[in-house]
């Protein structure tokens, strides 16, 4: 017995049946009807290894006494607990050994189940194991309509939340409270779960704990008319029926409406003597009845409960009458009550006593998202009950059904749009039930089904309906916080008309949208809500895009007024938040006139106070003219006109230096934070030529004024910011020549000023801007020793901005971005230990800075940039693997941001190049399967951002070279070659970038070679060998190209081995020779090419292919140390 604790036994948890009996393992319980049985845990451990061989390998299977006792004992005990137990579990099943019904004894072999076995929660969970392609009911996807309870062998996905509901209902019938309200936004699946899910299990043989259900019906609000409550709930309860009698035979549904309302007691006598009708099986008539219930039960679904509760068509008399109804129908014992209400009209909920009375018993289940896993389940599981097959996407391995299930993950509230999107996949299937590629492209995947749908309900709609569309778009499409891009907001439905008894058109547009599932409803900070189930509805919608198009101004105003009102709020409604006078209040005032944007009460308040404000400052200024006029004449008789002319000559100077300063300044910022820095283009040019004016009279000035000293320190100042300015647009062109010379010129100016005022933090700031861009200029020029003191004054000047103020974030976040650069080039020395630590350094400085705020805030995506870097350290340190969990850091931070960001491209594009990336790291740690995971994952953000920017180059040759690690990974992973490979125009495409596109050329090549196509293959290693030659003879100690060229040069060997073993017996010595001689030369090529580079501090990207190539000249003693070094860095298959 000392043994026991040390038993692994793969134990079923679940609920399942084996006869007429449900066996509960977590409390070692049989129950059948009214009888409940409890087995010892050992025989309970008997019972279910028993069950579980013959689940998994069908009814002939036998399990022998010896068997049994290892897998539940774990220890030689001998046959006699084994016994024991099997007695036990006959005695409770009331079996006989002679006539066995549920365990049969097989002779010297051992034992085998005999009865039926059921297990309704595994259906999800062993698919493969399980009968599912038995489906011919049509579709397996119902599109936008709910499940059906005769659809329940074809829904799948919610396996955990049924088997939660049921282990609540259980609760709630033997508490006499079976009443059981599902919340959940609309589309999330609420109907589905209880017609589908909940009861097809109720209403199985066995039941569930006894519970089972003799007849169901169900009521819909939405098809409750006025006046009709009680007739139409009496209406539905008049289906249930037991052996096929009506409960309620002879009666109407006016005359039972009537009961409901005045004798309620007298409708449930009539229901419980149906359910008595039925008799209890007695134990010695097991499987004698047709119902094996202890507690039957009628079944009642309401489905869209908030209508109840939010409808002017029903008095709140009449609504509280009827919930006390349904309260005592459901407190009876004999009727369970399942009900689906939307989670936004929770509050509502909240104020019915009888809907709040079982919460605390369990009465109240929120219906979350599904997975990704479930998702997964809901995509995959129906199809393979209808016998369907997925198409895969044309040119690479990915199938119909992974495509499908990525983008669901992103978008898990649009299930909806995913069951339509199904549905037109079915409907439009090919002969031979395959689900076609080609019929989702055509759709445009879930975001055009969701544009096609709107269209189609929008057209469906009156014209009064329809009118809505604008003042519904206005409240619902907003602008990112830069400005730059459209995204959704969630829209109050207070927003709309103050008339909710005649529902005016745009509560009916907005109910129409959420009933199609386009619209989701629900709560925000406690408040009623409704949004766009997806994004996509704004992108995909033609008649959306256009209105946004054709409004983006206005919506540029509303979104900035709408933060602008919110940070007056947040101040206390400060006079210095207010608008100022000109453009930005004249826009707000003529918004605010717009018939299509209706403003929120604090946006209409901060313009009314801004206006009152102007009111005040035009007076004051008439005022403080009139005065000023009055000592300007008196001035007249005191002074001089030459005065005059210079006073005002100085004010125009002034006033021209303080706009130009913005521009170059403040308003530069603005457009470096959105890369658009080439629009100041004719602006600093201007700029430049006034400042230098400037310059050259204060130089020639021989009595400098005095008062003007800091003036002119200003003016020199802003000569240098135009400067830097000028260089920005310079190299935003890749007119590095230019860039370099104005960076220079503001670097003299600014060493100047720095004598004057070393403690100026502005000063500080463009000093350590001016060092990181002549620094970057020279590693763009692969120049890496003369970066690195730029770089270093750099972190020297962010240094002093913390010195001067520690408390100051944007010097904090300089000081990291400094550190990032001494990392960067120092990596690039192959310096990684202090490259790593730099890194560190600045991702802590980062970690404090983002501590306090929330997870969605863009400004994690610095962070990420950090571990990026980090990462790539540690691959150069080989340490693998603790990049590839970096990495996960940074794709879940991204991941939580696009939450909330989900058009941001930026953030995008780091996603797709995090995974990119760990697409190599998980290659050469030789986990083939999880790197082709990541490369798929790359391959889907590479799509969307493409979506966004289809002409963008740099992105259609990453999705190239991750579609190349698809299917080369793919290929590795299969045990037949695939006949998939890159198009030779789409490698000369990679090829023409090979600067920065190197690993793709090897993989590709691979790729062809491991596919057999050895022809293509020579042909791209001598197009890719030319290349790059040519580009090591522009930068002949370029590292990157000389690794590169080390593997193509080992591909080649791979060509002449494979030549070799082509010539094999049949040709001459001499020929099999001189191709032996080849494969050598080539290796050799590879040797010579990397031994100058090898260093005890290289990484594994240098010392594999070094390594491969003395293997393939079989002189692996010479690098026996580097063999060892790529052992601890587990990179595999360092074999040529």
């Amino acid at each position: 017995m000392g043994h026991e604790k040390n038993v692994k036994l793969n134990r079923i948890t679940h609920i399942f049946y084996i006869g007429d009996w449900q066996v509960t393992p977590k409390t070692n319980c049989l129950r059948s009807g009214e009888m409940v049985k409890q087995l010892e845990p050992k025989a309970m451990d008997v019972l279910l290894v028993l069950c579980q061989q013959r689940h998994e390998l069908g009814h002939e299977s036998v399990l022998s006494a010896d068997d049994i006792a290892a897998k539940c004992w774990g220890s030689e005990i001998g046959d006699n607990p084994v016994h024991k137990a099997i007695t036990q579990l006959r005695k409770a099943f009331s079996d006989k050994p002679s006539s066995p019904k549920y365990i049969e004894t097989i002779r010297k072999r051992g034992y085998r189940i005999v009865a039926e076995l059921d297990f309704p929660d595994d259906d999800a969970i062993n698919a493969d194991t399980s009968n599912t392609n038995e489906w011919r009911g049509g579709s397996p996807f119902p599109g936008l309509s709910a499940f059906e309870p005769d659809e329940s062998e074809v829904f799948f996905g919610r396996n955990e939340q049924v088997a939660t509901l049921l282990t609540r209902v259980s609760k709630l019938v033997s508490a006499k409270q079976a009443f059981c309200l599902i919340l959940g936004p609309s589309g999330g699946g609420k109907s589905s779960l209880v017609n589908a899910g909940v009861l097809p299990r109720l209403t199985h043989k066995n039941g569930y704990d006894g519970i089972g259900v003799i007849s169901f019906t169900s009521l819909d609000f939405a098809d409750v008319g006025q006046s009709r409550l009680f007739i139409d709930l009496a209406s539905s309860i008049l289906d249930w029926d037991v052996n096929d009698i009506p409960v309620f035979d002879g009666l109407s549904a006016e005359a039972l409406a009537s009961k409901l309302q005045t004798d309620c007691n007298q409708v449930l006598a009539l229901c419980e003597a149906a359910l008595d009708s039925i008799g209890r099986p007695k134990e010695d008539q097991l499987g004698a009845t047709t119902y094996q219930y202890a507690k039957p039960q009628f079944f009642l679904f309401i489905d869209r409960l908030e209508v109840l509760l939010s409808s002017p068509a029903f008095a709140d008399d009449e609504r509280k009458v009827f919930l006390n109804t349904i309260d005592t129908l459901a407190s009876s014992g004999c009727i369970l009550i399942f009900s689906a209400c939307r989670n936004d009209f929770y509050p509502l909920v909240a104020t019915h006593h009888s809907l709040m009375r079982g919460k605390d018993q369990g009465a109240h289940f929120d219906l979350l998202p599904p997975s990704a896993s479930e998702l997964s389940q809901m995509i995959r599981l129906p199809a393979k009950a209808a016998n369907l097959s997925w198409a895969n996407e044309p040119n690479s391995t990915t199938s119909l059904d992974e495509i499908l299930c990525h983008e669901a993950v992103n978008h898990p509230d649009a299930l909806p749009m995913l069951q339509y999107t199904l549905q037109e996949l079915y409907e439009q299937r090919s002969t031979d039930n395959e689900m076609q590629y080609s019929v989702y492209r055509q759709l445009g995947g879930i975001e055009g089904a969701i544009g096609k749908k709107a269209e189609e309900i929008f057209l469906q709609l009156s014209k009064d309906q329809q009118a809505q569309l604008e003042y519904i778009l206005s409240l619902l499409v907003t602008l990112t916080p830069d400005g730059e891009n459209i995204t959704s907001r969630a829209a109050r439905w207070s927003q709309l008309d103050d008339n909710p008894i005649t529902h005016s058109s745009q509560h009916e547009f907005v109910q129409a949208m959420i009933e199609s599932r386009l619209f989701v409803s629900h709560l925000q900070h406690g408040e009623p809500c409704f949004s766009l189930a997806h994004e996509a509805l704004i992108r995909k919608w033609p008649r959306a895009s256009n209105w946004i198009n054709e409004h983006r101004d206005a919506l540029r105003i509303k979104s900035q007024l709408q933060q602008l009102a919110g940070r007056w709020q947040f101040e206390d409604r400060n006079k210095a938040y207010l608008l100022p006078e000109g453009k930005p209040l004249l826009e707000a005032v003529n918004l605010q006139k717009s018939a299509v944007f209706k403003l929120d009460e604090e946006e209409c308040a901060l313009i009314n106070a801004s206006q009152k404000s102007g009111n005040v400052k035009r007076w004051l200024k008439r005022t403080t003219v009139t005065l000023l006029c009055v000592l300007t004449f008196t001035a007249l008789f005191m002074s001089v006109k030459s005065q005059q002319a210079e006073n005002l000559a100085q004010q125009k100077r002034l006033e021209a230096e303080s706009l130009l300063g913005f521009m170059v300044g403040e308003f530069a910022d603005k457009l470096r934070s959105v890369k658009r820095m080439d629009l100041l283009d004719g602006i600093s040019n201007k700029a430049l030529e006034y400042f230098s004016q400037q310059d050259e009279e204060v130089t020639e000035s021989f009595f400098p004024s005095l008062t003007g000293t800091e003036q002119n320190f200003k003016t020199r100042f802003q000569h240098a910011q135009t400067l830097a300015a000028m260089g920005e647009v310079a190299y935003s062109r890749n007119k590095n020549d230019e860039a370099k010379q104005a960076f220079s010129t503001a670097k003299t100016i600014l060493d100047k000023l720095y004598k004057i005022q070393p403690k100026n933090s502005e000063l500080l700031k463009a000093l350590g801007a001016n060092a990181f861009w002549l620094g970057q200029l020279a590693m763009d020029r692969a120049a890496y020793i003369q970066a690195k003191p730029f770089f270093y004054r750099y972190l020297e000047y962010s240094q002093s901005m913390v010195d001067l103020a520690a408390d100051d974030i944007d010097a904090q976040w300089e000081l990291s971005y400094a550190n990032l650069a001494i990392g960067s080039v120092n990596t690039k020395l192959q310096q990684h230990k202090i490259a790593k630590n730099a890194f560190e350094t600045a991702l802590a400085i980062q970690y404090e800075l983002t501590q306090n705020i929330p997870v969605n805030d863009i400004s994690h995506s610095y962070v990420t940039d950090t571990l990026e870097w980090l990462a790539e350290t540690d691959e150069q340190l080989g340490n693998l693997q603790q990049a590839a969990i970096t990495r996960k850091k940074i794709q879940l931070i991204l991941t939580t941001l696009l939450n909330t960001h989900q058009s941001n491209g930026d953030l995008l594009e780091a996603l797709a190049y995090s995974y990119l990336n760990n697409t190599n790291v998980l290659y050469y740690l030789g986990q083939y399967n999880a790197a082709n995971q990541a490369a798929l994952s790359a391959k889907a953000n590479l799509n969307k951002l493409l979506q966004q920017d289809p002409s963008n180059e740099i992105w259609q040759l990453d999705l190239l070279g991750a579609n190349a690690l698809n299917l080369y990974l793919s290929s590795l992973t299969r045990s037949a070659p695939s006949n998939q490979s890159i198009a030779l125009s789409d490698f000369k495409r990679i090829l023409a970038r090979a600067r920065i596109y190197y690993t793709s050329i090897t993989i590709i090549i691979k790729g062809y070679q491991l596919n057999g196509n050895w022809a293509l293959a020579e042909h791209a290693i001598k197009l890719a060998t030319s290349k790059f030659e040519q580009l090591l003879r522009e930068q002949p100690a370029n590292q990157l190209l000389l690794t590169a060229l080390s593997n193509v040069y080992l591909l080649a060997a791979k060509q002449d081995e494979h030549a070799q073993n082509q010539v094999g017996a049949a040709s001459t010595t001499n020929a099999t020779s001189n191709t032996h001689s080849d494969k050598r030369q080539a290796c050799q090529q590879a040797v010579n090419l990397l031994q100058p580079i090898v260093t005890d501090d290289s990484g594994y990207e240098v010392l594999l292919p070094y390594v491969q190539a003395h293997d393939c000249l079989k002189q692996q003693d010479k690098v026996r140390p580097l063999i060892d070094k790529l052992a601890l860095m587990q990179t595999k298959n360092y074999r040529f």
